[in-house]
């Protein structure tokens, strides 16, 4: 059971999604799962997850088989998470590996890459 728990609620987001997951895995605070939930994209979003969920076993990749919504896709994520801290929070700024923004990541749960 890793000690922090971020969510990261997708969908169609493949234009930012680089961006966002990179942004959360530079982090110098390494005890996390990040837990993206795709919300049934029809772009390349799935392939980007997976790809990263096959190079970093920090990053656990869920597919949602049909659109559930976008309330109902981050309160999955929460029931996902067997994580001792999850704290929510919507679209954070990305974060940063180091400097200022470099603090452990307590606060973030959910960051929305891509709307629905």
């Amino acid at each position: 059971m890793k000690k922090i728990a971020i969510g990261l609620p997708v969908y169609n987001g493949a234009n930012f999604l680089a961006a966002a997951i990179d942004s959360i895995l530079a982090q110098s605070y390494a005890d996390f799962e990040l837990v993206i939930s795709d919300n049934a994209s029809t772009d390349n979003t799935e392939e980007i997850c997976r790809a990263y969920a096959q190079r970093d076993r920090r990053v656990r990749y869920v597919r949602q088989p049909t659109n559930v919504g976008a309330a109902n896709n981050h309160n999955l994520l929460v029931r996902m998470s067997d994580s001792t801290d999850r704290r929510g929070r919507d679209a954070p700024p990305l974060l940063r590996g180091k400097g200022r923004h470099d603090r452990p990541l307590r606060r973030v749960l959910a960051c929305d890459a891509g709307k629905e």
